[in-house]
């Protein structure tokens, strides 16, 4: 699972936790999101992080006791399966000791709360087609692929046929001969890393 980019703040006991959730490919790509963020809150306590890229990961206290931020953020990128992704959570130190427990609490919260904020997505193998038939089938084969939930990627109208791009792990080859009268064969690319939004 990925991620797009998010950011949430909470307040806990006057400290304020900013959590900033973003896709890195690489450990250059999150040195320069780390240097952002550093740069962006010059003035805070503390810039706790975690990430995964594959199979590196990394977490930091940065000068909170140990293990009470940078694991807590990094256990929860886990517990999402999320990949090639970083989260860095700027602490405001607001005066109030939390203690290890609260810490731990706190900066795990601040994750989860960036995560639910975000846009997740997954790549889905998925096959293209492509169709030409007559135009007075047009109608027919239009419903049939609506019916199916199937997406249409493109429909070129021609003088006496119409040709269709569609993506679908289903053929539908019997149905669709049915609705052609066996007249328009099939073309089949396969195609990889389709884009799927999900929320």
């Amino acid at each position: 699972m990925f991620i797009l980019d998010s950011c949430n703040e909470i307040v806990i006991q006057k400290s304020r936790f900013i959590a900033h959730i973003k896709q890195v490919k690489d450990i250059e790509s999150f040195s320069d999101f780390l240097n952002l963020e550093k740069k962006r809150y010059y003035d805070a306590s503390h810039h706790c992080y975690a990430y995964i890229i594959n199979d590196q990961k990394k977490a930091s206290d940065d000068g909170e006791p140990s293990k009470t931020a940078g694991l807590p953020i990094l256990n929860v990128l886990e517990g999402r399966n999320l990949d090639e992704c970083a989260c860095i959570v700027t602490r405001y130190f607001g005066g109030i000791k939390l203690g290890a427990g609260g810490l731990t609490r706190a900066y795990r919260e601040a994750c989860k709360k960036a995560i639910d904020c975000a846009d997740l997505y997954d790549y889905q193998t998925i096959k293209r087609y492509n169709i030409k038939l007559d135009y007075a089938l047009s109608p027919q084969f239009e419903n049939f692929l609506y019916s199916k939930g199937v997406k249409i990627e493109d429909i070129t109208y021609l003088d006496n046929e119409a040709s269709y791009t569609y993506l679908c792990n289903e053929d539908y080859e019997k149905e669709i001969l049915n609705i052609t009268r066996g007249k328009a064969p099939l073309s089949l690319k396969p195609q990889v890393a389709i884009i799927r939004v999900i929320k």
